[in-house]
């Protein structure tokens, strides 16, 4: 289940004693596209360097001298190492980081746009929140599980920021773009930020049009009838792994418990091995695709159906 509605329950990876001790790219200004330079991700944020020119920007009201004036900033690439930053760039290595820009602009909506901040260093997965160099946003850094699925988890984090109210920047999806230098005195830092592990996929079309209703619905209707007459659908371990995969495909880390319930109708059900497979099954489906029709179908097989009666 999530906390503050971005929290996973899959376990933390291994934390460091900076976890902001990793290389990224440094470009000499937003119009560089290719760079041999790199720098710490943890000494950038904590520069002083160009604080006068970011406290320059920050004191015009005219947008288009602002725009200018940060252009000339030096800026980095979070995401890792790149040689250049051209569109459909792939890092050399990565940072295991993604960074995301929520800007006032966006969120008029909200009264108090500055007190966000609060609110968004109590997500726990966020290692990092800072001002904008022009001082009306904040940028976040969040440590990410499959960083060569940045844009996935990216989908999955702007997705889970919606439903707390609050808009993201989304033309900063691209894993090459360019973060400009800014400085906070009071920059948010989480040295034990929780790894965020949500991707969302593209939407695919239904492969099985007779389940007409949210699959949702169908889907834990099928599993309460299938613990209420204790029926054992994972009977070998190919079966286990395909529904597992399902359960991942349609649901994500959300289908963690619905395949504890499952799996626990079987008489070699053990929590920690189940806890395992699900891990697999996750990134199974990171690069290979399959449906939560393969449930619906061993559920047919076995007899199960949603009209069926409930054991006296």
């Amino acid at each position: 289940m999530w906390r503050n509605d971005l929290q996973p329950t899959t376990p933390n990876r291994k934390k460091s004693m900076n976890i902001f001790d990793v290389t990224v790219s440094s470009f000499n200004g937003y119009k560089s596209t290719s760079t041999s330079q790199c720098t710490s991700l943890y000494d950038w944020l904590t520069s002083c360097d160009y604080k006068s020119e970011v406290d320059e920007i920050r004191s015009i009201k005219d947008k288009e001298v602002r725009r200018k004036l940060k252009s000339k900033l030096p800026a980095i690439t979070p995401a890792g190492v790149f040689s250049n930053r051209r569109k459909g760039a792939k890092p050399i290595t990565y940072s295991g980081f993604m960074c995301i820009d929520i800007d006032e602009h966006d969120n008029e909506h909200i009264r108090n746009f500055s007190a966000l901040k609060e609110q968004l260093k109590n997500l726990l997965n966020v290692a990092y929140c800072g001002l904008s160099v022009s001082g009306r946003g904040f940028f976040l850094l969040i440590p990410i599980a499959y960083p060569e699925k940045y844009e996935l988890h990216y989908d999955a984090f702007v997705e889970n920021l919606s439903k707390l109210g609050i808009n993201v920047d989304k033309s900063c999806r691209n894993i090459s773009r360019l973060r400009g230098y800014s400085y906070d005195s009071k920059g948010y830092f989480n040295f034990n930020a929780d790894t965020y592990y949500d991707l969302k996929f593209p939407s695919k079309p239904q492969l099985y049009s007779h389940y007409e209703s949210d699959t949702t619905d169908d889907v834990d209707v099928l599993i309460m009838k299938i613990c209420s007459h204790g029926i054992d659908i994972t009977s070998n371990y190919k079966d286990w792994f395909a529904i597992g995969c399902a359960f991942a495909s349609e649901f994500g880390e959300e289908g963690r418990i619905r395949f504890h319930y499952i799996s626990s109708q079987s008489s070699k059900y053990n929590e920690n091995k189940c806890n395992k497979q699900y891990d697999n099954c996750i990134k199974w489906v990171v690069d290979k695709r399959t449906s939560i029709g393969i449930f619906f179908n061993y559920c047919k097989l076995y007899g199960v159906t949603k009209g069926m009666n409930n054991p006296d």
